[in-house]
Parts: C-alpha cells; sequence; structure tokens
C-alpha cells in the first residue's frame, strides 16, 4: 500500500488490469457471511468431533499423512467456533488441548514410520552448536590481547517477541559471567558487565576479562578413604579410576580429612589456557541455559533457538573469538538497521559496539538509552497535541522492544468517536496499535494519539504519510467499533443472557448461561452471610456474563466486565450492580487491584468458586508444569480478596453450598469439596512466603486448617508476634515435648483431666492456671484476638518447665499417668486454639 500509494488493500494492483479486489473482494465477503453468520455452529460442533475421531482412526491405523489432514480440518473448525463465540474462556483451552493432542499423535506416528525407513531424508552430518578451534588453526598469540579486555557477544537473530527481548538478554549476561569465572577468567560476578538488546539481537559486554587462565594448583577429591584400598592396602578400581581421571599414578594419591570423614585426594597442576580456547564452551553453555519454553530450527541446520540466528560477533579486544554457534561462524561483522542501514557493519573493537551501531548502524542497542529515548520523544510529541500521553510503563517497555531507531510521531482521529466509552478508544489504541492515548490536564481523552516508529522519515512528506497511515488504520479499527456499540445497544443486558446457552463453559458444566444460574444462587448466599444486598448481588451475577455474547467484547476480549458495566449503565441498573459486573474480573493478574465495592467482591468470589469445584469435579487438574484452566490463579484471587478486604467467610461451608447448587445439574464426587478446600489452602504458602513469613509459620496456622482465610491470616500474623516473646523457645520445646507425649499415647481424647488424680504440687499448680486461663481465653477466641490468646498462654512457661521439672508423666500408675497426659494434652488445645505451636522452630525473626 505504501509503494503503490493507495489507501485500501483492496486497490492494490494484481496486475496491469486488475486489482487484489477484483480477484478476492468477493470470495472474502461470501466466506466471511457463511464463516461469521451462516455457519450452523451445531454442525461446526459435530464436525470437530468427527475429525477428531477420523485422525485417531488413522493414527491407529500408522496413516500419519491423511490423519495430519484431519488435525488442519479440527484446527479450522475450531477457530470458526471460537469466532462465533461458542465456546467459552474455559472450554476453550480444553479444544486447545484436545487439537495439541491430535497433533502430537499425529507426530509421533511420522516419526515412527520414518525411523523405520532410517530417516532416508535426513542430513547425514555432525553439527555441533558451539566448537572451538584446535591450537593449531589458532592465529599467531601476538594477535590475542596481552591484557584483560573487554569480551562482546553478540546473537543477530530475526524479530524477538518482545516480552522475551529483555529476559533473554539479561540471563545471558548472569550465563556468560558465571561460566566465566568458572573457566578463571574473570574474579568475580561483580565484574563490570551490560547487556543489550534491541528486536533483532541479543549481547552481552564483560570487562577484564582475562587473555588466559594461569596455571592454578587443584585439589581434587576422590572416593572415601575405606573404598580406595583393601585391608591390605592395593588400590581399588575407584582409586585406580580417580588416577586415572587426573591422569597421575595411583601411588600419588593422598589422604585427606575434610567434615564427612578421610577420602582420598589428588593435587596437581592444572596447566593454564589462553582464553581462546575457553571462551566458545563459555559461550555454548551460557546460551544452552537459557530459558526458552518454545524453540524453533531454521534451514538445514539443526540447531534451535527463541529465533532463526543470523550473524554472532564475538569479540575480545580487538580479535575475533573463532568458533560456531548456531552453524554460523563468528564474526566481527554485526548489522545495523533494517531499512536506514541493512550493510554489514565491522566491529573493530569490542569496546567501540554502541557507539558504532548507534552512529553508523542507526541502532540504539542500549534498551536503557533508546527507552529514555522513546519518552523524550513523547514529551515533545505532547508538546504539539496539546495533552498529556497515557502514563504506561508497560507499553512504553513493549514499544522499546519492537523498534531499533524510534521515531515518535502525534496522528489524530476524528473526534466522532469520542462518543464511544473511553475503555474502547485506550484498547484500540493502547492493545491493538500500541499508541499512547492523549489527554487533556482533566484528564479527558482527546482525538490524539502519539505512535512510535522504527524508522525516521527522510523527509516531512514521508512522515506525513506515515501519520496518515496509521490514521488510516485507526479509523477503521475504531469504525468497527462504532458499529459494534450502536449494534450492542439493540439489545439489553438481560435479552442477551439468553444467547449465554449457546457459549459452553465446559463439556461437563454446561454452558455460560448454567454458569451464570449457579454464580447467581452462589452469590445470594454469600450475601446473606455478609449481611450484604443480596438483590444486588443476585443480579449482578445474573448479567455478569452477558456481554461475553456483545460484538464489542468479541472484537475486544479484554473489555470483558468494562462493557457490561457500559450497558448496564446506560439501561438503568443501580450503581452496584453496573459496578459489580465490571470488577468481577478483577484482579485479573497476580498484582492486579481488587474488586472495590462488596457486591463487586462478591460477584468476583462466586465466579471462581464456581469454576474451581465444576472443574475440579469434572476431573480437570493442575500438574506442575500445567494448568490450563488457571485454577492456581483462581484460588488466589478468591483467598486475596476474602483476606485483603477483610471478607469473613468460611471457605469450607462456601464450598459445600457450590456443592448443593451443581448436585442439581451435576453428581460432585464425596471428596471433591475436600479436595478443593486443601488445594486453596495450598495456594496460601507461596502468597505468605513472598510476604516475608517463614515455612514453619505457616505450617503451624495450616496444620489446624481453618476455614476461614480470615481467620488464618489472624492466627499467622499472631504467630509470628508471639516469635517476638522472651517466652517463646522455652514454650516452644515445652509444646514439641507434650505433642510427643500425645502422640506416644494416641493422646487418650475425650479423656477429662480429673482434679482428684493431681498429686503433685506442679501439676495441681499447672491445671489451676491452664483452667484459669481457658476461662479467660474465651472471649478472646470470640474476638479473634490471637496475639492476645497467646500472650496470655505465654504464662504457663513457668508452670509447664516445673511440671516437666517434678513429674514423671508417664507413671506406673495408669490412672495417674492417663490424667498426666489428659493435663498436658488439655494445655496443648490452648495453644491449638491459634495454632500447633509444636511445629514452630527456635528461632526468632530478629536472629
Amino acid at each position: 500500500m505504501y509503494v503503490q500509494g493507495v489507501d485500501s488493500v483492496y486497490d492494490l494492483r494484481w496486475n496491469d488490469s486488475l486489482s487484489y479486489g477484483d480477484i478476492y473482494l468477493q470470495n472474502e465477503q461470501e466466506q466471511s457471511a457463511y464463516n461469521f453468520e451462516k455457519a450452523d455452529t451445531d454442525v461446526l460442533l459435530n464436525q470437530f468431533v468427527n475429525f477428531e475421531n477420523q485422525c485417531n482412526e488413522l493414527v491407529a491405523l500408522r496413516l500419519s499423512l491423511p490423519a495430519y489432514e484431519q488435525v488442519l480440518r479440527a484446527s479450522h473448525t475450531f477457530n470458526l467456533l471460537d469466532a462465533r463465540r461458542v465456546i467459552g474462556v474455559t472450554e476453550r483451552a480444553r479444544y486447545i488441548g484436545r487439537v495439541r493432542n491430535l497433533a502430537r499423535k499425529v507426530a509421533e506416528t511420522y516419526y515412527a514410520s520414518r525411523e523405520a525407513k532410517d530417516f532416508p531424508r535426513l542430513l547425514r552430518r555432525e553439527e555441533s552448536a558451539v566448537t572451538g578451534l584446535r591450537s593449531e588453526e589458532v592465529p599467531a598469540s601476538d594477535v590475542w590481547p596481552e591484557a584483560p579486555a573487554t569480551l562482546l557477544l553478540e546473537i543477530g537473530t530475526e524479530e524477538l517477541p518482545p516480552d522475551a527481548v529483555n529476559r533473554l538478554s539479561a540471563e545471558l549476561e548472569q550465563n556468560l559471567k558465571q561460566e566465566l569465572l568458572v573457566a578463571g577468567l574473570i574474579d568475580s560476578l561483580e565484574t563490570d558487565s551490560k547487556w543489550y538488546a534491541t528486536p533483532r539481537r541479543i549481547s552481552v559486554s564483560v570487562e577484564k576479562v582475562k587473555p588466559r587462565r594461569e596455571d592454578a594448583e587443584v585439589m581434587k577429591r576422590g572416593p572415601p578413604l575405606q573404598r580406595a584400598y583393601d585391608d591390605r592396602g592395593v588400590p581399588s578400581a575407584a582409586a585406580v579410576g580417580f588416577a586415572n581421571s587426573c591422569g597421575v599414578d595411583v601411588s600419588k594419591l593422598i589422604s585427606i580429612e575434610t567434615e564427612k570423614g578421610k577420602f582420598v585426594a589428588c593435587r596437581f597442576t592444572e596447566p593454564g589456557r589462553e582464553a581462546y580456547e575457553l571462551i566458545p564452551s563459555c559461550v555454548q553453555n551460557a546460551v544452552s541455559g537459557l530459558s526458552i519454553t518454545k524453540k524453533m530450527r531454521w534451514g538445514n541446520s539443526e540447531s534451535e533457538f527463541v529465533r532463526p540466528v543470523h550473524w554472532v560477533v564475538l569479540l575480545h579486544g580487538k580479535s575475533v573469538v573463532p568458533c560456531d554457534i548456531f552453524s554460523i561462524s563468528s564474526a566481527s561483522e554485526s548489522r545495523g538497521h533494517r531499512f536506514h542501514f541493512p550493510e554489514p557493519i565491522t566491529i573493530r573493537d569490542a569496546d567501540s559496539y554502541l557507539e558504532l551501531l548507534n552512529s553508523t548502524g542507526k541502532v540504539k542497542a542500549d534498551w536503557g538509552v533508546r527507552r529514555q529515548t522513546i519518552l523524550e520523544q513523547i514529551r515533545r510529541c505532547e508538546k504539539s497535541a496539546g495533552g498529556l500521553a497515557m502514563n504506561d510503563e508497560n507499553l512504553l517497555d513493549q514499544v522499546t522492544n519492537l523498534v531499533e531507531w524510534p521515531f515518535a510521531f502525534c496522528g489524530e482521529f476524528d473526534s466522532v468517536f469520542l462518543n464511544l466509552p473511553d475503555e474502547v478508544l485506550v484498547s484500540s489504541m493502547r492493545s491493538h496499535q500500541k499508541y499512547f492515548p492523549v489527554f487533556d490536564a482533566g484528564g479527558k481523552l482527546l482525538p490524539r494519539f502519539i505512535g512510535i516508529a522504527n524508522i525516521e522519515p527522510a523527509s516531512e512528506k514521508v512522515e506525513r504519510r506515515i501519520v496518515k497511515g496509521n490514521e488510516r488504520v485507526l479509523h477503521a479499527r475504531l469504525s468497527d467499533a462504532k458499529f459494534f456499540w450502536e449494534q450492542d445497544r439493540n439489545t439489553t443486558l438481560e435479552q442477551k443472557t439468553s444467547l449465554l446457552r449457546n457459549l459452553m463453559f465446559h463439556k461437563a458444566l454446561g454452558s455460560v448461561l448454567s454458569k451464570s444460574v449457579r454464580m447467581s444462587e452462589l452469590a445470594s448466599y454469600v450475601a446473606s452471610k455478609l449481611r450484604a444486598d443480596g438483590t444486588a448481588a443476585h443480579r449482578s451475577a445474573a448479567l455478569s456474563k452477558a456481554d461475553l455474547v456483545t460484538e464489542l467484547v468479541g472484537e475486544f476480549p479484554d473489555l470483558q466486565g468494562s462493557m457490561g458495566r457500559r450497558y448496564a449503565e446506560i439501561e438503568g441498573e443501580s450503581s452496584a450492580v453496573a459496578t459489580a459486573i465490571g470488577e468481577h474480573y478483577s484482579p485479573r493478574t497476580a498484582n492486579d487491584a481488587l474488586p472495590q465495592s462488596e457486591v463487586g467482591r462478591i460477584v468476583a468470589i462466586t465466579d471462581r468458586i464456581d469454576s474451581l469445584l465444576g472443574l475440579m469435579a469434572a476431573g480437570e487438574k493442575v500438574k506442575a508444569d500445567r494448568d490450563p484452566f488457571s485454577l492456581r490463579r483462581m484460588a488466589l484471587a478468591v483467598l486475596r480478596i476474602i483476606i485483603e478486604c477483610d471478607v469473613d467467610l468460611d471457605l469450607n461451608a462456601l464450598l459445600h453450598e457450590s456443592a448443593r447448587i451443581y448436585t442439581k445439574q451435576n453428581s460432585v464426587a464425596p471428596n471433591t469439596v475436600a479436595n478443593v478446600f486443601e488445594f486453596m489452602l495450598e495456594r496460601l504458602r507461596s502468597y505468605y512466603l513472598d510476604q516475608g513469613y517463614l515455612a514453619d509459620e505457616f505450617a503451624a496456622v495450616y496444620e489446624l486448617k481453618p476455614a476461614r482465610p480470615l481467620e488464618f491470616d489472624k492466627r499467622l500474623r499472631a504467630v509470628r508476634q508471639f516469635r517476638e516473646l522472651a517466652e517463646y523457645g522455652d514454650l516452644i520445646a515445652a509444646n514439641k515435648r507434650i505433642s510427643n507425649i500425645l502422640r506416644q499415647s494416641g493422646e487418650l481424647k475425650g479423656v477429662q483431666v480429673k482434679p482428684e488424680l493431681l498429686v503433685e504440687q506442679s501439676e495441681l499448680q499447672l491445671y489451676e492456671q491452664a483452667m484459669n486461663l481457658s476461662k479467660q481465653i474465651v472471649p478472646l477466641i470470640r474476638a479473634s484476638d490471637h496475639g492476645e490468646i497467646l500472650r496470655k498462654l505465654a504464662v504457663l512457661r513457668d508452670p509447664i518447665d516445673s511440671f516437666f521439672d517434678d513429674v514423671m508423666v508417664m507413671a506406673e500408675d495408669k490412672q495417674i499417668r492417663r490424667n498426666r497426659v489428659a493435663l498436658v494434652g488439655f494445655v496443648s488445645r490452648l495453644f491449638r486454639e491459634v495454632a500447633e505451636i509444636s511445629l514452630l522452630q527456635p528461632v526468632k525473626v530478629n536472629g
């Protein structure tokens, strides 16, 4: 479009007499009408199952190629179902899993068939990701640094995923320094270094890398002494093997004493090596150690990386370190900007890398500098825009990772679009186009935006073209949004809820309409427990999912909830209902804000509880590396809302109520509630450890499994305060002793203390004080003042110590013994009103 100077893709010239529109417009119109309007979704659902079944049958027959065609058909059918919004978010994950499972089966079948033929098309060559040169192939030593010099590694790639750019570069820096330290080429991980990153390269420079590793005296430990020689002093096979690995005769082995006992060892001088001999393996290990979940191959190479690699620069000072990485020979040639300077750039010196790329290559490789440049350019554009750009750190980071030579420009859109909700405009600009929306000083959205291009225009004419092109794209998107907004308002949210029956939540759990009905009933239950507005809670839950079938949310999925709130406000729903609909998806991420309204919190909790219990009842499980339905995130969101918003709910009772509601539709296994409750409480572990609580503090409260998360939080805080008491250490020791006694005796549940059997003064004093305290803490238990409970119980330190000093618990007299065990059990139960104190370790927080 830019080259031909046309405004529409359909005006592109196909040849001298035809346009793209002449060839494809009718086809696109008719196919769109079928795919998005006319195709029978029930037929599509059946087709998906048929394609899936055919694929499995063909795999069983080992016909991998026709089976693969069925995978493609199933995948295409899934895309149509997704576009028609027949599949809800939860069920969507299951469908994706089904398609992936088919693809995996076909891949395994195809691999087996090729393996049976000994892979006839496979290239027969030995490839290594990184190989250093033999010493006789290395140039004369006078070309290498004679003093410590900067090491530069640059890996040039095709465009990297924006969210991977910084992470990979920073990780590469740490990995490379660790390898250089192990190789003896730097003295410390504190050695000055820097990572650089653009969409087309990740780079690391490390200063003061030594020219060679010096000779070093090495002590290498071998097998235990008793295994190294027999009774007659003859070396064993283990000793001989160890000596051979050290390159010495077995007679040279010595004996050393360690904390773990005596071992044989070998002391020898490890000869030094030149840096160019060591650096290639350092690079190999650093690169192979990168955390890349999805790798790809390219060309004929067996190499794998996040994106295809096209060049590698590896310099030590001014010298190229020869090696092959990703089947590419290292060199001193980098590349400049894809458009401004696509030619090779020779890096003469590792220290000149940044300046040369910037001045010649039109690449700002320093991420921080590039980000600051964008920020400064945005500030300049704000003046011409007459407003302030949205302060969005995440968007700023994203665009920084999308450009190498940023150029900020200011564009406009028709003010008629300001009649759309702000969130629609912001989503169109921010999420889809990566533009910065512009607001006036009062926070009102202006019909302007600031974009970041990856090219500096050669003239004002070219700049105007860039701006106009971006304005045209945004205009088209906003025109669609305006149309959808107007269409959606032709029916109310309540009318839209009937369409939710066509949107599948989960195969075993029914439609999203069924989910909304369950949520409404559960929301009423929660509201009654909290003495909240039950009518608003029920209404909010009933309408909360209606915007999923709107055209706007179909085009802008990130606006679900927000658009529901907008439509509710327009339709005259109460403020409480509209706000709750908008808030019920919060928190969307781990650090997102929580719902601010009471009804919003109720709907947010019921939505997730319904999903958690239903999905786990349906057999959906979380694995260590897989959580396709985000069950962990849902559980933590519920717990955060309850704890951080001070919502006093019995989680166990809530889950039982959800299960009761589900039984109207599906059977729920008897152990489901217990499993979900356990799963949710376990999520609190990382939640509290991240806040600085210790593992034993969490364990002490977790052992009792309080049903109210708010109660769990209060008890944990009380345990932390208890740890600071002077009596802490003695009480911990006493409770551990009590725990052991109760465990050995079976705790004698139900046995009451008989005062008439208390014959020793110490046991009588302990009993009297414990009885007195049991009465004092009753109101504290009702008030959940757990900190004060433990402070009061701290006075038992001396009576407990005296009891264990003066009294034999396991007395010969059976009645006396049972009574004393009952007494320590009684004392234990007082502490267990808060936590299982015996699980705490005798270490104070302050050390």
